[in-house]
């Protein structure tokens, strides 16, 4: 059986007129990775050249370029959130990634793994020269039981958790883009390599608590009465500490809490069972005690009314 070799495409801003570039730069990666913001300090002299090369589970990337920032707000997220997870392996320059209360300072040779769906930024003062491994959140899941991290994890040279295997995972992507004949063969490699990285790399007890949270809110959204300090009961934590857990990831637990159940609301909306069931009653089983408050967050959420969404209008 003939193993199709996979192809790699290749972005530049190379061609691009000088002005346009930052602007090009945020519509490609909004197309093919994730909606972002990108920063410089002179539009004039920006340029960057991505090579993207699709797996059966993964995804590399091998990314050059002028300094710049990149990041995503709250906003962005909630509008447009990503499935992947990113494992950024430094191969020349520096950069600074801010997540969360820390910035942490890379150098060549150093890793940074972090989830595009908590607020950052990612800073390369000079250039930019890095592969990325791109993991999808359900792989993800299944290796370390988590959804996704509230804060980057730091892989550095000097004895970091997961740094045994970077060096070789480095290497196979680069020769993965270089070779892409080659690529499909040594994915179980890299695997492998990821598996033994993210398991050595630890949990934090807040990543836990917001996890455990989150599941104690989706199964108790139809529930009006759900509040931080039922919440912080039922996990057997203070109220403060659930806030402060929240803040970390840079939301409240009230704007989590409307988020889920806006969706439960948009989803029995959706469905052709729930059909027969009036606005109001949809907005009672999603937990909302008052009818004028889920309609004016539900179109400010969506752009639509209720009603719109019911009958088919797009979001």
């Amino acid at each position: 059986m003939t193993v199709e070799t996979p192809m790699v495409t290749t972005f530049s801003t190379d061609r691009v007129p000088a002005g346009q570039r930052v602007s090009y730069w945020e519509r490609h990666s909004e197309a093919s990775l994730m909606s972002l913001t990108c920063s410089v300090d002179d539009k004039q002299d920006f340029l960057a050249r991505q090579f993207q090369l699709p797996l059966s589970r993964l995804r590399y990337l091998r990314m050059h370029g002028s300094g710049h920032s990149i990041g995503r707000i709250a906003a962005g997220i909630r509008d447009l959130p990503a499935d992947v997870l990113f494992l950024c392996l430094l191969t020349g320059g520096e950069a600074a990634f801010g997540q969360g209360s820390g910035t942490d300072l890379l150098g060549r040779g150093e890793g940074i793994l972090y989830d595009p769906d908590v607020p950052f930024t990612y800073s390369f003062a000079r250039e930019l020269n890095q592969v990325v491994v791109e993991l999808p959140r359900d792989l993800f899941h299944s290796i370390t039981g988590q959804e996704g991290l509230l804060r980057s994890r730091l892989i550095r040279r000097d004895g970091s958790p997961g740094v045994d295997g970077m060096g070789w995972l480095i290497a196979l992507v680069q020769r993965s883009i270089d070779q892409p004949e080659t690529a499909r063969a040594q994915e179980d490699t890299a695997l492998a390599l990821l598996v033994d990285m993210l398991l050595q790399i630890p949990r934090s007890p807040a990543e836990d608590h917001v996890a455990a949270a989150s599941r104690f809110i989706a199964e108790n959204v139809s529930n009006p009465g759900l509040s931080v300090p039922r919440i912080a009961r039922g996990l057997g934590i203070t109220p403060r500490h659930l806030n402060r857990v929240f803040a970390a990831q840079g939301r409240s637990v009230a704007a989590h809490v409307l988020e889920v159940r806006l969706e439960r609301a948009h989803g029995l909306l959706l469905d052709p069972r729930h059909a027969q069931l009036n606005i109001s009653r949809i907005a009672a089983l999603a937990g909302f005690s008052s009818a004028a408050h889920f309609a004016r967050t539900f179109r400010a959420r969506y752009g639509h009314s209720a009603t719109e969404v019911r009958r088919g209008t797009p979001r």
